[in-house]
This record gives structure tokens, C-alpha cells and sequence, in this order.
């Protein structure tokens, strides 16, 4: 067998990585003669090792794919030799090791595209207010104000990604692709609130006691950000704004 990584050689077996990093062992004669010492629990780690080594990696690096493999052939190591508890312990740290490496990479891609995202709705801020003396009289100020109110909602959700992601529950199993969609439509979803939230302010539904001028457009900013980063505004504030309907109809 091609050997790439050697774990442990004695008299009665070898455990070692491929070099398509695969955890491989060879036992003599005598071993398999004598059998092993527990053949149930000894098959139940075969199994959890082979398990382990089926989940996706593609978002591992070759040092760290090595690392995880070894973790593996260290359970069938130990398993092999009859310790069957340092085995399991191999066998828990290998799938923490792999859920670990995964949350990294996931947060890592969830930041990038999120980040990216609201980057392009940033600059496209930036372009409309540098732009704003030649896109009033197209746009009007109200239509300019609410698209810089998308921007904030945009900038809100992406602070709101960036402070919930070390607690969010994500996975890198699925893979980078789904990862910049889902990023991608967050940060969308926080444009669209912003967006709401704005114009439920213009039109008095929130914070109706507002004068106009300048405290409105900035509180409409800072609605819309947090709108943006909130999941629950919009739906509460329609909800809000259904129940005061219905009051005054009865």
C-alpha cells in the first residue's frame, strides 16, 4: 500500500493515510487469527471512523484534511491495539475537529459575501447622494431619500450578520455557492426594510408626531437601518398597523 502519512507500525498491524489521505491498516496473520478483543464495540468504531470520512471537506485545506484523517486512523489505532475508550475519544474529537473547521468556513463565507454585498449597495449610496443634484429633478427627494434609506437598511443588515455570526449555527457542508445566495439575500431583505421603514415614517405610520425637514430624513435613516438589521420591525410595524386599522373601521 502507498503510504503518505504513517500512524503506527507494530508486529501486529499498521494504520497509516494513503496517498489519497484515506485511513488504511494491514494486520498479520497472528492478529487476525486471535481477533479482536471486543468485535462489536471494535466494528462500531469501524463504522463512526468510515462515517467521518464520508462527510463532505471540500472546505478543508490539505493540512487540515490531513490533520481530521489522522484523527481517524489514531481511532482505528487505538481500536486496533483494544483500546477501545482512547478509540472513542479519537473517533469525538475527529467530528469536533470537522464541525469546527466548518463553522470557520462558513462564518467565513457568510462575512465575505455579506460583506461584498453590502459593499456594492454602499457604493451605489455613495454614487446617488454625490449624483443627488442631477437625480432630484428626475427622481424627486423623496424617491432619492428612500433609495439612501435601502443603503442604510443594506449597511443595518450586514451589522447585523457581523454581530450574530460567531452565534449563528451554520455548516460548511453545503457548500460556498448556497452561502453567498443566502448572505446575498439578507442583505437584499434589509435594502427592501429599509426601504419600508422609511416609507412608513414619510407617511406618518411611525413616528407620526414627527415635523418634517431635517429630523425626518434622519430618523428616516435610522429607521431604515434598523430595519435592516431587524427581522421583526417590518412584520411588527404592519402588524401594528393592521390592528389600528381594524380599531378604527369598528
Amino acid at each position: 500500500m502507498d503510504i503518505e502519512f504513517l500512524i503506527i507500525s507494530t508486529n501486529d498491524y499498521v494504520v497509516c493515510l494513503d496517498t489519497a489521505l484515506d485511513v488504511d491498516w494491514k494486520t498479520s496473520d497472528e492478529y487476525d487469527k486471535r481477533g479482536h478483543d471486543d468485535p462489536q464495540q471494535f466494528n462500531r468504531i469501524l463504522n463512526a471512523v468510515t462515517l467521518l470520512e464520508t462527510k463532505p471537506q471540500h472546505h478543508l485545506s490539505s493540512e487540515m484534511k490531513q490533520s481530521f484523517r489522522r484523527l481517524l486512523g489514531e481511532a482505528v489505532a487505538r481500536a486496533l491495539g483494544g483500546d477501545y475508550g482512547n478509540a472513542c475519544t479519537a473517533v469525538d474529537q475527529a467530528k469536533q475537529f470537522l464541525t469546527d473547521r466548518s463553522r470557520e468556513k462558513s462564518r467565513e463565507w457568510y462575512l465575505i459575501a455579506s460583506g461584498t454585498s453590502a459593499a456594492i449597495f454602499a457604493l451605489c449610496g455613495i454614487a446617488i447622494w454625490l449624483l443627488r443634484e442631477k437625480a432630484t429633478p428626475l427622481l424627486g427627494q423623496s424617491a432619492l431619500l428612500f433609495l439612501i434609506c435601502s443603503v442604510s437598511g443594506a449597511l443595518g443588515a450586514f451589522a447585523s450578520i457581523a454581530l450574530r455570526l460567531g452565534k449563528m449555527e451554520v455548516e460548511a457542508q453545503s457548500g460556498r455557492f448556497l452561502h453567498q445566495i443566502e448572505a446575498f439575500a439578507r442583505v437584499v431583505s434589509g435594502a427592501i426594510g429599509g426601504f419600508f421603514g422609511a416609507v412608513m415614517v414619510k407617511l406618518g405610520l411611525v413616528l407620526p408626531l414627527l415635523d418634517s425637514g431635517e429630523s425626518m430624513s434622519l430618523t428616516m435613516l435610522l429607521v431604515g437601518f434598523v430595519a435592516g438589521a431587524s427581522e421583526r420591525l417590518i412584520p411588527t410595524l404592519i402588524s401594528n398597523v393592521e390592528e389600528s386599522q381594524v380599531s378604527l373601521n369598528e
